[in-house]
Order: C-alpha cells, then structure tokens, then sequence
C-alpha cells in the first residue's frame, strides 16, 4: 500500500465524518478549502519566523514541502492523544 493510497484512505474517512445528512459534495468542498487554509498558515508562519529570528521551528520546516495531505496526516496525529 503506498503513501498516496494511505492518504487517499484517510482522507475518505475524514469526509465521511465531516458529512452531514449525506451531503458529500459540501463535505468534500470544506475539507479541502480548510487544507488550503491549513497550507496557507504553514507557508505564513514559516515566512513570518524565518524573517524574525532566521532560525524555522523544525516542524515548520518539514511541513513546508509537504503536500496538503501530507500536512493533514502530520496534524491529524499530533492531535491525538
């Protein structure tokens, strides 16, 4: 099973519990603007630490070349417990 596969997985499970009453197209439209608002915030919060101090926090600079996905899967486990 490659990367790809397992992102594509975890990203149909996620929209399945976005849904609400069945809606797929609604949920699949806020999950992905909600990644472009994710990879926005990574891509300005690297800019704005690296033109403060010089020095990027280390998870900051993984996330920068990172996909959307990519950086779902990293959020989506730091948040569990």
């Amino acid at each position: 099973m490659t990367l790809n596969s397992n992102l594509s997985k975890l990203r149909d499970k996620f929209i399945q519990r976005l849904m609400l009453n069945g809606n797929k197209a609604t949920a699949t439209n806020l999950f992905e603007e909600g990644l472009e608002i994710l990879k926005s915030k990574v891509e300005e919060s690297s800019r704005s630490e690296g033109s403060k101090s010089k020095k990027v926090s280390p998870l900051l600079e993984s996330l920068q070349d990172k996909s959307k996905l990519q950086i779902f899967e990293v959020a989506l486990n730091r948040a569990k417990p």
